[in-house]
């Protein structure tokens, strides 16, 4: 994972990789996918709402993604 200055630009990250392996990809679909409201992606997106861990945690679960991609976002809320 690169490196980022925030939470907010991991979800952008981690839906533009997925639309770049089909072009059609939506926000709708990428909030299914994620089981969160495409109004919450949306409000992130848009810094209206911060991403918490625990948000964070149900994409990394639900897009099947390593772990330790939320730990370094929320090292402080990781268990070692």
């Amino acid at each position: 994972m690169a490196a980022f200055n925030t939470p907010e630009e991991w979800i952008k990250d981690v839906y533009e990789t997925r639309r770049l392996k089909n072009a059609s990809y939506s926000m709708r679909a990428f909030a299914r996918d994620m089981k969160v409201s495409q109004t919450l992606i949306s409000f992130i997106w848009n810094g209206k709402r911060p991403l918490t861990f625990k948000v964070a945690k149900r994409i990394q679960e639900n897009l099947a993604l390593p772990e330790s991609e939320v730990g370094e976002l929320f090292p402080h809320r990781m268990r070692h």
